[in-house]
C-alpha cells in the first residue's frame, strides 16, 4: 500500500494484472487516488470495474472452459502436442464514467474499437437491479 500512500509525482496509469487478490480496502485507496490525481487504471479485464478508465482482456469464463476442456482431453489420453492452438478473443472496454471523473477524454477512434462502452450511471443502475429493496 505504500506505492497509494506515497506515489511518485509523475504516474499517468496504473496498470493492474488480474492475478493479484485485491482487498476492498486496497481498491478503494486505488480509486481514491485515481480520482483526487486524475491518475488512469487500466487492467486486464473483459467486463466493467467501477473506477477502472480502460479494460482489455479475454472473456475469463470462456478461457477456463476452453483450459478445461484441454485439459479433460490431455486427462483422456490425448497428446497435448496433437490439441490444436486455440487463441482466446479479447475485448476492450471504456469507461466514461471514469474518465469524466479524472477529465480524461477518450479518442472516437478508440471509442469505435471498443467492445463495450461504460456510460455513466451503469454501475448505479447495475447495482440498484441485484438489490433486496
Amino acid at each position: 500500500m505504500e506505492l497509494l500512500e506515497n506515489p511518485p509525482d509523475d504516474i499517468d496509469w496504473l496498470l493492474l494484472t488480474p492475478f493479484l487478490p485485491y482487498a476492498l480496502e486496497f481498491y478503494e485507496a486505488l480509486v481514491a487516488l485515481s480520482m483526487s490525481r486524475r491518475i488512469g487504471i487500466a487492467g486486464f479485464a473483459d467486463l466493467p470495474v467501477q473506477g477502472y478508465l480502460i479494460g482489455y482482456g479475454p472473456n475469463m469464463d470462456a478461457t477456463a472452459k476452453q483450459a478445461a476442456y484441454i485439459v479433460d482431453r490431455i486427462l483422456r489420453g490425448a497428446h497435448p502436442a496433437d490439441l490444436p492452438v486455440q487463441i482466446a478473443e479479447n475485448y476492450l472496454t471504456v469507461n466514461l464514467e471514469a474518465a469524466e471523473a479524472i477529465g480524461f477524454d477518450f479518442s472516437v477512434s478508440i471509442l469505435r474499437q471498443a467492445d463495450t462502452i461504460v456510460r455513466p450511471g451503469y454501475f448505479d443502475q447495475t447495482v440498484d437491479e441485484n438489490s433486496d429493496d
